[in-house]
């Protein structure tokens, strides 16, 4: 399938590989560990719950990852019977949430051997199947990712210290899963941790990730390190043009800026809505529903609002209580990415107004922020772009990885929240210090963290099939050495043991 040199997997400094079940995560954590034998003698592990008889198992033992290892079985269940026991134990504490009704509470307090744990179950529950829409402590499906999660935890923290683990490389941090668990166990346990996302990658030593040291936390300290000169300021305009108009390449981009044909204004005016009567225009731009609403918990983001629907839904009650503002619904870009397809158009229904406009993927974000006053996020790049681009300051739902920046309204409870959007217009214009934190945040955004090159080992277009991903790789391979892609050395660039 893939002709790549095995690894030698014969040393002693011990890594922790989590798979993801993905043929490019794979590939990259191939990579990574080449790159890490020619600093140390390595030992991998690989936990992953894949059948031996998928092919990236094979592909796994094929490269050299000889130790596989799962973390549920029944057999796993039944031979670690203590743990058994803990996790039964530890799965009765929900009573008190569950009395309570507090899925707030659970999300950003509940814990087990001392990590959190109450974000990345309550992601996968609500991940596929609405259940966002109605959630419960009593859902069968709800009850099963979180005991699976709790004993995961303990089973993965014991094989970690069994196996005097000095390395966990993982993919992403989302979600209940074995990566999710390890990369919250580095913290806690003191374990370097080599994270490879895309093209986000960061080593944190001892597990120490946070705001300051997470390249993906927006701070002012760390705007102020990047200067922003004449010559770069002219080169952000030219790429934001790009992004505003849907010139790049990634998806999100694309659905969000291109091919769309209305004009807000043209359209109020056909349903003789006078955009002068309100106080202030509001662009609502509503979240991918089901997508990882807590994604940056783990570096002090937060919303008072237990999920994005929640604050969708209790917004839309603020807005038919305030008809002097007018309010333009965005459904997210990506909606259809998530099977989300209409959703916000039949909640839409339940709170028509005359101050409550649906704006779909027929307009151009672009068009609907340079004719809103500001934008509402709970954590979108969208409030970058409002800020940046169009120097109006958005209203966040919470606080974001951008929120230390400077030039956003956050909001740590809903009180705060309402009376954001209640701000009069005036307010919702950047002052020259802000406008300047917020463009400089803005190109760190685009071109420090989020650079992007032409690769074959992380996938750029992320609707790229697997059986595209593989052809495009041989054909390289054909030609090249996996060393000579441009991801392998910027890899190489960023492990620092």
């Amino acid at each position: 399938m893939i002709n790549l040199q095995k690894i030698k997997n014969k040393g002693t400094f011990n890594i922790l590989v989590v798979d993801r079940a993905r043929i490019s995560s794979l590939i990259k954590n191939y990579c990574a560990i080449k790159i890490l034998e020619s600093k140390k003698k390595t030992n991998c592990i690989v936990i992953s719950d894949l059948r031996k008889d998928h092919y990236l198992y094979k592909l796994y033992k094929k490269m050299g990852f000889e130790k596989i290892e799962k973390t549920l079985s029944l057999n796993i269940i039944f031979y670690n019977f203590f743990i058994l026991i803990k996790s039964v134990f530890k799965f009765s504490t929900i009573l008190k949430y569950f009395i309570n009704n507090d899925f707030h509470k659970f999300i950003y307090n509940y814990k087990v051997s001392n990590v959190t744990i109450g974000d990345i179950v309550y992601d996968r529950y609500i991940r596929t199947g609405f259940n966002f829409l109605s959630p419960s402590f009593l859902d069968i499906k709800f009850l099963k990712i979180f005991f699976y999660t709790i004993f995961k935890t303990y089973y993965i923290e014991k094989l970690i210290k069994k196996k005097k683990i000095n390395l966990i490389i993982v993919n992403t941090h989302v979600y209940a899963n074995n990566y999710s668990i390890s990369f919250k166990l580095s913290k806690k346990l003191k374990i370097d941790l080599l994270y490879i996302k895309d093209f986000q990658i960061t080593y944190f030593k001892k597990g120490k990730y946070s705001m300051k040291n997470d390249p993906r936390v927006i701070t002012k300290d760390k705007l102020n390190t990047n200067y922003l000169t004449k010559i770069k300021k002219n080169y952000m305009k030219k790429i934001l043009k790009k992004r505003i108009y849907g010139k790049l390449k990634h998806f999100d981009f694309k659905f969000a800026y291109s091919n769309n044909k209305k004009i807000i204004k043209n359209d109020l005016k056909k349903l003789n809505i006078d955009i002068n009567k309100f106080e202030k225009v509001v662009l609502l731009a509503s979240h991918a529903l089901s997508d990882a609403n807590h994604f940056y918990q783990e570096f002090g983001s937060f919303s008072p609002f237990k999920d994005y629907y929640t604050q969708l839904i209790e917004t839309l009650r603020f807005a038919k209580e305030n008809p002097q503002i007018l309010f333009l619904v965005r459904p997210h870009p990506s909606s259809s990415f998530w099977k989300e397809n209409g959703l916000i158009e039949k909640i839409l229904k339940k709170y028509t107004r005359t101050n409550i406009l649906l704006v779909d993927r027929n307009y151009s974000t672009s068009d609907l922020l340079e004719n809103s006053d500001t934008v509402i996020t709970v954590s979108g790049t969208i409030g970058l772009e409002a800020a940046g681009y169009f120097r109006k300051k958005p209203i966040l739902a919470g606080k974001s990885i951008y929120s230390a920046a400077g030039f956003s309204f956050n909001s740590m409870s809903k009180r705060e929240y309402f009376n954001n959007i209640l701000m009069p217009k005036k307010k919702f214009i950047l002052n020259n210090i802000e406008y300047n934190f917020a463009q400089k945040a803005l190109y760190y955004h685009q071109e420090v963290l989020n650079k992007e090159f032409p690769t074959v080992i992380s996938m750029e277009n992320r609707l790229l099939s697997t059986n595209k991903y593989i052809v495009n790789l041989n054909k390289f391979l054909k030609k090249k050495n996996i060393e000579q892609d441009p991801y392998y050395k910027y890899l190489e660039e960023k492990i620092n043991l």
